[in-house]
């Protein structure tokens, strides 16, 4: 549907992309969520270029779930990834 995807949404999916990709560099997992990373962004890119609000709100679940995943995994330098 043309146009139907609002303006805050788009900039919550590139944001929270950009947020998303940082933490998991900073905790060291981004290798360990490269796959996921990869297929969330080419989620939200597809989702904005064809201008799809349904494959955005779709992206944007996606998009907290891998979020509250990292944030849950513990630093790849933290001890608790040796057990």
């Amino acid at each position: 549907m043309a146009g139907s995807i609002p303006f805050f949404l788009s900039a919550q999916l590139k944001s929270g992309m950009q947020e998303v990709r940082d933490l998991a560099t900073q905790k060291g997992l981004d290798h360990v969520f490269q796959i996921d990373l990869f297929a969330l962004d080419r989620d939200i890119t597809e989702a904005v270029v064809n201008d799809d609000q349904v494959a955005a709100v779709r992206a944007q679940g996606r998009l907290r779930d891998l979020l509250a995943t990292i944030k849950a995994t513990p630093d790849k330098n933290d001890g608790l990834l040796l057990r």
